[in-house]
């Protein structure tokens, strides 16, 4: 059974009420699927529904559960099976996000307050989450205009997977949030421009996209009505395999230019990142440039 990790952070059903230990009090749950693979999924506290089949890559707004410690059940909406059962601890009158994470059948369950002071004047109030399954240690980046990840240090290092940081104060403008594996400049996503108001308050989310290399990010706001925003990678990863039994070598242009080069027959690429779009591909052999074999806007 999948694991719950409790943070000391400050087709949807509305939960109201439930089983939860005490009736005196409630307490506001948002609940985020961020589990690649896994099944859409059901969430119950105690006899309280907050959620009836919840996909990944979506988000409930807060739901009403009174205030004990009930029994969470997460399980799939499809099948019925369960991916977590444990008991939680909710207080009243506080509101809370629970992130379902992990992939496929393994699923774990972290517990976050939302509870935070209003960040001072000219500032906005963050704290970093990684769920993202498969995916070490990150460093978090703030990119302004202009700047870049290899003249830049990041405003979080060291992020492990299955953490929470403490939140911090930074101040509010237009950033591309940007994640790279710790200690390298190698960027793994790129939220592109955010605007990040002054005195707003978020957790940024990271999880998993199921690709094994890229991350995707949500941002988690703590506005009292639980609005959550996925701002989606815009990066994308592809490969080239020359197939192509009379093609010795070969290279892949995108949008014009020579992205990989001098691929012989039989091989494969690495994997190369690029800007998520539309684009033109083409492809040459290695010895005549310009005399393209293929190109498919």
């Amino acid at each position: 059974m999948a694991a719950l990790l409790l943070g000391a952070f400050g087709s949807l059903l509305g939960g109201c009420g439930g089983d939860g230990g005490s009736s005196s009090g409630q307490a506001q749950v948002r609940l985020v699927h961020v589990s690649p693979g896994t099944d859409n999924v059901s969430v119950t506290f105690g006899s309280a529904t907050a959620a009836t089949s919840l996909k990944y890559h979506d988000a409930t707004s807060y739901q009403t559960i009174n205030e004990g410690t009930p029994e969470l059940k997460i399980k799939s909406a499809a099948t019925d099976a369960t991916f977590v059962d444990t008991t939680v601890t909710l207080v009243k009158d506080t509101h809370y996000s629970f992130y379902v994470y992990g992939g496929a059948s393994s699923v774990s369950v972290v517990q976050l307050s939302d509870e935070t002071a209003n960040a001072a004047s000219g500032k906005f109030r963050m704290r970093f989450s990684h769920t993202a399954t498969g995916l070490g240690s990150m460093d978090v980046y703030l990119l302004s205009a202009g700047s870049t990840v290899a003249s830049s240090t990041p405003v979080y290092s060291g992020l492990a997977y299955a953490t929470s940081s403490a939140l911090s104060d930074y101040s509010s403008g237009d950033f591309n949030i940007v994640l790279t594996p710790s200690g390298t400049k190698e960027i793994i996503y790129d939220s592109g421009k955010q605007k990040l108001a002054e005195k707003s308050k978020m957790t940024l989310l990271i999880f998993a996209t199921g690709s094994g290399k890229l991350a995707n990010v949500a941002l988690v706001f703590d506005d009292g009505s639980g609005t959550t925003n996925f701002a989606d990678n815009a990066l994308s990863r592809f490969k080239f395999m020359n197939a192509g039994t009379d093609l010795q070598s070969a290279d892949v242009l995108i949008d014009g230019s020579v992205t990989l080069a001098n691929i012989p027959f039989g091989s494969q690429s690495s994997y190369g990142s690029i800007s998520a779009g539309d684009r033109n591909v083409k492809i040459q052999a290695s010895g005549t440039p310009g005399a393209y074999l293929y190109d498919q806007a």
